[in-house]
């Protein structure tokens, strides 16, 4: 179901049928919902401020106007929907969502029946070398049975741990299976030469017809490859970048949104505001304005 035109809002609600088990980076969170969670430092070697694996159910519903880092999340069980794109998807068994930093990230359970998944999240904004790059599958297909594994090694591990050597084995599997999806292009360099172009001129106007002439293949197959790659069509994954892109300029200056606009192909800063709307829940306003008020 397509998001509609209503801002959404900051939340965390779980209710009582919902629980989680994690571990955490830092001491210091003051949030609640970490607060008896086990310390592993380990976490940071890989810019990852927690991980841990929930089993929700309705009402539970999270919603993050602005993270600061990238999140993943792989379902092992029943179903539930994520906010990709603007568009409520559900995401079920053997699927996996990788969210980037700046983007919204919006979860929830649909039924009391249960929706099990484990996530990672990463505090990579200040990096140079963030797990979640542009082309990374936003939802794809994800085996996520060594994960679990990994995750239930890990918070067993915390809790009890007198040697800090087996937590860095888990630290590194968890990180290496959350790599292998986010890194779709070691297999596809042909279509990350192709985004990198169209990253380079987002202003450009990029129709299916001029992709596939840049990427040397018919309309057809640059569809299948990038389906298969990140899960979106060509045409989305460019108002993906756009959008990403616009995000970041909001963000992080003090361009109009005329500047903006322009800068992204889009003629008009109205038809910005509501295509940004749709996909990321917030008028540019807004979202301009929950990044730079905090500072």
């Amino acid at each position: 179901m397509m998001h509609k035109h209503n801002q959404i809002r900051e939340k965390h609600i779980l209710g009582a049928a919902t629980t989680h088990s994690l571990v955490k980076s830092s001491a210091y969170d003051p949030r609640s919902w970490l607060a008896d969670a086990p310390l592993c430092s380990d976490l940071r070697r890989h810019k990852i401020a927690h991980c841990g694996i929930m089993h929700a159910a309705k009402p539970m519903e999270i919603v993050r106007l602005k993270p600061s880092g990238s999140f993943f999340l792989a379902c092992f069980g029943g179903a539930g929907e994520i906010l990709v794109d603007g568009i409520w998807r559900q995401i079920q068994v053997g699927t996996g969502c990788l969210q980037p930093a700046f983007m919204v990230n919006a979860m929830r359970a649909k039924s009391r029946a249960k929706w099990d998944f484990c996530w990672v999240r990463y505090q990579d904004l200040t990096t140079t070398d963030p797990i979640a790059s542009l082309h990374s599958p936003t939802l794809n297909e994800f085996d996520s049975t060594a994960l679990v594994h990994a995750m239930h090694g890990i918070i067993s591990e915390a809790k009890h741990a007198e040697s800090t050597l087996p937590l860095r084995h888990w630290v590194d599997l968890i990180h290496s299976y959350v790599s292998t999806f986010a890194q779709p292009f070691r297999r596809l360099d042909r279509l990350q030469k192709l985004w990198q172009l169209v990253e380079a001129d987002l202003g450009s106007d990029w129709t299916l017809h001029r992709l596939a002439q840049e990427a040397g293949l018919c309309k057809e197959h640059l569809r299948r490859l990038s389906a298969q790659s990140i899960g979106r069509s060509p045409i989305q994954h460019v108002m993906h970048l756009r959008m990403h892109h616009a995000a970041h300029l909001l963000a992080t200056t003090r361009l109009d949104m005329t500047q903006i606009a322009s800068r992204i192909a889009f003629s008009n800063p109205f038809s910005f505001s509501n295509t940004f709307l749709r996909w990321t829940g917030s008028r540019p306003s807004v979202y301009r304005n929950q990044y730079q008020t905090d500072g």
